[in-house]
């Protein structure tokens, strides 16, 4: 069973559980601000993590191999003494559009936050239900968002037990006064990304993410013009989430990964459409103003 079954069916595989390994990742570690002599370590690292992603099991739907996530994990080592890695980490996933050779951004977020410890030859496992580290935690955070955007796209909120899980990771990591796992105002974090995810309201979010890329992107090579006014939609229903939460993260995380995509796709439309469309997306996205003016 696939996963574009699979999200839809999974409560029916109680009685016979299929595990698989979902992530094709890759690993960059750079640690060439720390002017570190050993770069050793900073190799290890990035060897012990890309193992951990594509070897780990978070999940009891069999991917196929051509269904992996793709992802990237961009670690930038600021400061290394006593073990200690301080820096942020910048994490991309995409997914498949139907009939094509193109990938998707899905998620695209730098995290500044990033500290832990690792030394040589630690061992990298999640165990469901613990803090094990901080590295495990934030890797398997990570994860599970991306899981939860992943199945989104594929079943209308087909990332609930993602979120959930996702979630429960940052709740142990709070309890641990690590940064980036507890509220800090107006700041982005991983707390403000899981609360808003978490949140009712992200509904409408979730929703129009699924209509966007399910109903939208994967049905261009069969009808390019319902596909067009889908994902034309889709994006307008956003500013009714827009009002509930105008500092939204995961509203500004989604143009982040999508504004060159929205271009492409809706360049051609003309006269008081294009109007309407440029107005729509500049309250949305104003930061790509001068994207928007293309059209």
């Amino acid at each position: 069973m696939s996963r574009l079954i699979a999200v839809v069916v999974v409560t029916l595989m109680v009685q016979t559980k299929v595990f698989s390994q979902e992530f094709r990742a890759q690993v960059v570690v750079n640690g060439s601000q720390t002017n570190q002599p050993n770069s050793g370590i900073f190799e290890e690292l990035g060897s012990a993590v890309r193992l951990f992603l594509n070897a780990q099991v978070f999940t009891d739907i069999k991917y196929l191999v051509q269904e992996k996530i793709n992802c990237s994990f961009i670690f930038t080592i600021e400061d290394f003494s006593n073990n200690t890695f301080k820096g942020n980490l910048q994490i991309l996933s995409t997914r498949p559009v139907y009939g094509t050779q193109y990938l998707s951004a899905l998620f695209n977020y730098l995290d500044d936050d990033v500290e832990f410890e690792y030394q040589t030859a630690d061992r990298l496992e999640f165990v469901e239900n613990r803090y094990s580290s901080e590295l495990i935690s934030l890797l398997s955070f990570y994860c599970y968002v991306i899981l939860s955007y992943d199945a989104d796209s594929f079943s209308k909120y087909g990332g609930n037990q993602y979120i959930y899980r996702a979630r429960y990771i940052q709740q142990l990591a709070r309890s641990y006064n690590r940064p980036g796992w507890s509220p800090e105002g107006i700041k982005r974090n991983r707390y403000q990304l899981i609360e808003e995810l978490s949140s009712r309201e992200a509904q409408i979010f979730r929703r129009s993410s699924y209509q966007y890329h399910r109903e939208g992107l994967d049905r261009m090579t069969e009808n390019q013009k319902s596909s067009i006014l889908l994902i034309r939609d889709s994006i307008e229903q956003l500013v009714a989430y827009k009002e509930i939460r105008p500092r939204s993260m995961i509203l500004q995380l989604f143009f982040d990964a999508k504004s060159q995509e929205i271009s492409d796709v809706l360049s051609e439309q003309s006269g008081p459409e294009k109007a309407f469309l440029v107005s729509l997306l500049n309250r949305l996205a104003p930061v790509y103003r001068d994207l928007w003016s293309q059209f």
